[in-house]
């Protein structure tokens, strides 16, 4: 009996007929979610719900009616996965997808509560954050001198722009002042740079810029001489190597190319950084760590956090105190001095 009514339901799926809400399996259920969500979030956004489902979530629960669900299964879920080897980070982010599409049943009155809620993911450890010290940039700076990343890396450690906003760079975005040409009307005075796009390497599409996520992070960062010496040296090479290779050279006005105009794939970008850490001998960090040494090395020099939130395109002050305040002991150095100074200590 349970076999044919399996089967008729099949059949009525099949036909398009909708399933019977007491009929409806999570695996079921999670499709329609994610063709519900996919026109409301970025394509990349999209491919990690998919993946997460597929991998992680159906194989579990999805034979499990939907009205069935309860939070010891969904906590059975994380166990599971912990002991298939799973990271704490990993099942969160399986916590976190699977809660929001659960939300959106009990908004659809397919569910009268959230399973999700009453189940508990492993909380996830504390990134490690990596930067580099001043000496240590000064290193990799000095022993890229000559290759072509070198502007990227100057860049990257005095503006604390992420490798996606690098990648999606483009000379329109740059004022250098001076040799660049006068100012824009309604540019910023002095030397700047606009985050507009990221650039994004997203299955089937290959490598595509997109919008900023948020307004804050479509922002201006004002430029150091050391940053524009650096993106004069890297126009000059840049023009060099468009005469040299002309027809074959892509007019996509990036600033940092593959060598063709072309934009640089992330991944090959990271295999040439731990390259070139390594033949500076400091230690393998990411490249998102340059990012961290620039707001440390900025916050350490006394930069208002104000001032370094805005050059990251943090959404708050909050989110930069939180992040950098524990790794940069000066802080609390001149915390100390401070009521010394107020209360007439020594």
């Amino acid at each position: 009996e349970a076999a044919e009514k399996l089967k008729q339901a099949q059949v009525e799926q099949q036909q398009g007929l909708p399933v019977a809400p007491e009929r409806l399996t999570v695996a079921q259920y999670l499709g329609d979610w994610l063709r519900a969500v996919e026109p409301t979030v970025r394509p990349k956004t999209y491919a990690g719900y998919e993946s997460i489902v597929r991998t992680r979530i159906s194989p579990h629960l999805g034979a499990v009616r939907l009205g069935k669900l309860t939070p010891l299964d969904v906590q059975r879920l994380y166990a599971d996965l912990e002991q298939a080897g799973l990271s704490a980070r990993s099942i969160h982010h399986t916590h976190r997808v699977l809660k929001r599409a659960l939300k959106q049943a009990v908004q659809w009155n397919l569910l009268a509560r959230n399973p999700a809620d009453g189940a508990t993911a492993p909380r996830p450890a504390r990134t490690e954050l990596r930067p580099l010290t001043a000496d240590q940039v000064a290193r990799l700076l000095t022993a890229t001198a000559d290759q072509p990343d070198h502007a990227l890396y100057v860049v990257a450690v005095t503006t604390g722009m992420r490798l996606g906003e690098l990648g999606g760079l483009t000379w329109s975005d740059v004022d250098l002042g001076g040799a660049a040409g006068p100012t824009a009307p309604g540019r910023e005075a002095g030397p700047t740079l606009r985050v507009q796009r990221s650039l994004q390497a997203q299955r089937g599409r290959g490598l595509v810029l997109v919008e900023p996520k948020t307004a804050r992070a479509r922002r201006t960062i004002h430029l150091s001489q050391v940053a524009v010496a650096a993106l004069r040296e890297q126009r000059r090479q840049q023009l060099a190597r468009r005469l040299a290779r002309r027809p074959a050279w892509q007019d996509t006005d990036l600033v940092f190319d593959r060598g063709d105009g072309a934009p640089t794939s992330p991944s090959t970008t990271t295999k040439r950084f731990q390259r070139a850490l390594a033949a500076a001998g400091l230690p393998r960090i990411r490249f998102h760590d340059l990012r961290h040494t620039a707001a440390t090395l900025l916050l350490a020099a006394g930069t208002h956090p104000k001032v370094v939130s805005e050059m990251l395109g943090h959404a708050t002050i909050t989110l930069t105190l939180d992040t950098y305040s524990h790794l940069v002991p000066a802080m609390h150095v001149q915390a100390a001095d401070a009521m010394d100074r107020l209360l007439g200590g020594a």
